[in-house]
């Protein structure tokens, strides 16, 4: 394991800046463009004026990242070595950069187009630079750090970009809302047409560097990481904004987190490895590109792309600005606004599919430097944890009314009934809202329809379906809903009948040990998972791209609201039941914020410590402003697993026939609840102001 300054310096060490700068003659790039140039600080060179125009036509400049490769073992085709002295770096860079100045026969789509072509795909006039870093800059060279750059090749890995477009189809993110979902990023497209090629495309570009490359050529740095799992830490380094100030925003460092895995499962790509990773990383125009490394082993997992972003109608105040010697502007729109982003990750199995032969130049020699493709490639999979655990078989996808909507639940108890029959239980722990949409736990008056039908899909745990998307069907269950909260608590749950088989894909989450005084698990500032189906619904799993697994956002504990009484006396149910909870005498915790982020599909996720993979409470909700209507994923709100442990209890009961007896009277039920539930300070008497969250 690497400490986290090493980690960051190899990431820096593998980045650069790119910039395309062109002729933009109507405005175009300009007024869509999330920033740019327009014009350029004062040059020596000689093959253009300082003007800020190119043949009488204006110049913008729009930049975003690329990842260093290994130096080529052989050169280009068409590189003479009597008359070529420079050594040359290659860079992969996000297609979406070019796509404003790709020549019409280059774009995806068109019938002219080709996956690896040798000449230059830009219209007239428009020039490539890359900015390695200062310690590699020779004499002459740009201003800023830019160096002259050729595109060597363009290319679209289609099983990524075939992902990217289930993903935003009416069946993936589309599902959540009705607005389409198109690539955001430093030159966003509000058309949907080729959404997949813009987001995944890949340039080939090199740049001479001269013979001084040093630790930043790339040579030694590469190294390919594990496929990781969801919930795993990651290291991006990125040049957001570095057209308008690459001494400010060039090779900034990120943090974030692997979500989920997305693709076409069974996919013969490396194995199966994944084409496309969902990430839970704050993303900016220019960060498309950007190396994105293991935060624990240093090696390279993929390149951020463009997010999927969602527009809404509305006001973006502009934000430009005035560098010297330039015109700059860094809005593109006063019609739209992002109103949810979807970063993701182009893996290390993609790229290499789709350009090892460029990226390596061929030769001998590359097959042991690390590259791509080389000695130091690394494909299995990270090692198992007890968040991964929790992933794999305690959190399952709930459907509602046959896909009408879609919820996440918490194994709490797989073991069979009183009776001794073949088939056992499953029960399910979800909340109120999931089931029945007016319950008084969810906020409404109770005297609403449930929901008519509720499915519980299980997970693959154990399961070999050889890809096959046929077991997206077969491992569906009816549930039966057997309690509802009716008071401040907003809790359900439902029973699943088993068979042996399925009972071992189930594996209930486990709590902490009541012994246990200390609360460092749920402290404020202790880390802390979501686990939940966020964003990605049932009609996705039965199209076979992802395999149902759960998504994971981690964050820390941010607060802790808790009751004033001191005292918590277990439900009637469970009084006199072995095991039952007496609570210490404190005062105990009646609510959980985390900085985790919550989208849609997570009600009824599990909230959990990392480090030992135990339950710490049940996801509920997150804030949404009743200003604008906009959701604010990173405040929400948990129930803490304390309130919770009489239904655990009763759960484990033999000899009960009626479960929703079991459960009558679990959960407490106060005035002082009921106000913190609804957002009220407890100690406030009165109905006080109503909330806008």
């Amino acid at each position: 394991m690497q400490g986290p300054s090493e980690v960051a310096r190899r990431a820096i060490g593998l980045t650069a800046t790119v910039r395309v700068r062109g002729p933009d003659p109507r405005g175009d790039i300009a007024i869509d463009a999330a920033f740019f140039d327009h014009g350029r600080p004062s040059s020596n060179d000689d093959d253009d004026d300082d003007s800020g125009s190119i043949d009488g036509a204006p110049v913008v400049a729009i930049s975003a990242t690329a990842l260093k490769l290994p130096r080529p073992a052989s050169r280009p085709p068409g590189d003479d070595p009597r008359t070529t002295t420079d050594e040359r770096q290659r860079f992969i860079a996000p297609l979406a950069l070019f796509l404003p100045f790709l020549d019409d026969s280059a774009r995806p789509g068109s019938p002219a187009s080709s996956s690896s072509s040798s000449s230059s795909p830009l219209v007239p006039g428009a020039e490539v630079h890359v900015r390695p870093g200062r310690e590699d800059l020779e004499p002459g060279d740009e201003p800023g750090g830019w160096i002259r750059a050729r595109v060597l090749a363009a290319t679209v890995p289609r099983e990524a970009s075939d992902a990217v477009d289930a993903l935003a189809s009416t069946d993936g993110l589309g599902a959540i809302h009705s607005s389409g979902w198109s690539s955001g990023g430093v030159f966003p497209h509000l058309s949907r047409k080729n959404l997949g090629a813009a987001v995944t495309g890949l340039v080939l570009l090199d740049a001479p560097v001269g013979g001084s490359g040093g630790d930043n050529s790339g040579d030694g740095w590469w190294m390919e990481a594990p496929v990781p799992n969801a919930g795993d830490p990651f290291v991006a380094c990125a040049s957001p904004f570095a057209a308008l100030a690459p001494s400010h925003f060039s090779c900034s460092i990120v943090g974030g987190h692997v979500a989920a895995a997305w693709g076409t499962r069974g996919s013969n790509n490396n194995h199966g490895s994944p084409p496309v990773l969902m990430a839970d990383v704050r993303v900016m125009p220019g960060m498309e590109g950007a190396p994105v490394l293991d935060a624990r082993g240093g090696g390279v997992i993929g390149v951020l792309t463009p997010p999927l972003v969602r527009f809404e109608s509305g006001t973006v105040s502009g934000a430009g600005g005035q560098l010297r010697g330039s015109r700059v502007g860094s809005t593109q729109s006063s019609r739209w606004r992002t109103a949810e982003a979807a970063p993701l990750v182009l893996t290390m199995a993609s790229i290499r599919g789709v350009l090892g032969d460029l990226v390596n130049g061929g030769g001998e020699a590359t097959k042991n430097r690390g590259g791509v493709g080389g000695g130091n490639t690394v494909t299995s999979k990270q090692k198992s944890s007890p968040l991964h655990a929790v992933t794999e078989g305690s959190v399952v996808m709930i459907e509602t009314d046959r896909g009408a909507s879609w919820a996440s639940g918490v194994v709490i108890n797989t073991g069979g009934d009183a009776g001794g029959r073949e088939r056992g239980r499953a029960l399910i722990l979800t909340n109120a809202h999931v089931v029945h949409p007016s319950a008084k736990a969810a906020g409404g008056d109770g005297k609403g329809p449930k929901v008519n039908a509720v499915r519980v899909r299980l997970p693959n745990r154990g399961v070999d379906d050889g890809g096959s998307s046929e077991d997206s069907c077969s491992s569906w269950r009816d549930a039966t809903c057997v309690y509802v909260s009716r008071g401040a608590l907003d809790v359900a749950v439902l029973a699943v009948e088993l068979s042996p088989a399925d009972a071992e894909r189930l594996v209930p989450v486990r709590l902490r040990s009541s012994s246990r005084e200390d609360y460092d698990e749920t402290s404020p500032g202790a880390p802390v998972a979501v686990v939940g189906h966020a964003r990605i619904g049932p009609n996705v799993v039965h199209a076979g791209h992802v395999d149902g697994s759960p998504a994971v956002y981690p964050g820390v504990m941010s607060a802790v609201v808790r009751r004033t009484n001191r005292r918590m006396k277990p439900g009637a149910a469970t009084r006199g039941l072995k095991g039952a909870s007496t609570y210490r005498s404190t005062a105990p915790p009646a609510m959980y914020q985390t900085t985790a982020s919550v989208h849609s599909g997570v009600s009824g996720g599990a909230v959990v410590c990392p480090r030992h993979g135990t339950f710490l409470g049940l996801v509920t909700s997150n804030a949404r402003l009743g200003t604008d209507g906009s959701v604010v994923p990173n405040l929400n709100f948990s129930i803490p697993a304390s309130l919770l442990e009489p239904l655990f209890t009763a759960a484990q009961a033999k000899k009960v026939k009626d479960l929703s007896l079991a459960f009558e009277g679990c959960l407490e039920d106060d005035e002082e609840l009921r106000s913190i539930w609804s957002l009220r300070d407890p100690a406030v008497s009165g109905a006080g102001l109503v909330s806008k969250l």
